[in-house]
């Protein structure tokens, strides 16, 4: 009587799909410590390249350029023309900023230079929703400087 055990160590031949390889690049570096940024709550980028950074805790959003050069704090804490409770940048409208405060249940507009355009009470948002937003590019995630 013969008995033939065969057994193989190699992993069978499994076709795997081919998974897409996708890049990360930098393109702007802001030094947080520098600007003395607090909690960042979101960013979006405009058609003419102006990042606008939403800080609710500090009230405000700041405006930074192409190289990360501040052009403008917009905002403070209050609820007077101007100033946010709870600020949340909702997008660019050509070169003007739409800035939405939830606690004041207004929107504000705001020029690329970080002036004060119009304040609008939330009744005016969902005309706001029907503009164009083929430019957006919105930030979803936020690496703070000196972490990698």
């Amino acid at each position: 009587m013969s008995i033939l055990t065969a057994w193989s160590t190699a992993e069978p031949q499994v076709q795997r799909p081919k998974v897409a390889q996708a890049g990360l690049t930098r393109e702007l570096r802001i030094d947080g410590s520098r600007e003395d940024f607090s909690v960042l709550s979101g960013g979006i980028l405009g058609p003419k390249e102006i990042l606008a950074l939403t800080f609710r805790q500090d009230a405000q959003i700041r405006l930074y350029d192409r190289q990360g050069k501040r052009i403008a704090i917009v905002g403070k804490r209050g609820s007077g023309p101007g100033e946010y409770r709870s600020p949340q940048a909702q997008r660019w409208i050509d070169d003007t900023l739409w800035i939405y405060d939830n606690s004041l249940s207004r929107s504000t507009l705001v020029s690329s230079t970080g002036e004060l355009v119009r304040v609008m009470p939330s009744s005016s948002l969902p005309q706001m929703r029907m503009w164009p937003i083929d430019s957006q590019v919105e930030i979803r995630s936020w690496i703070p400087s000196g972490r990698s």
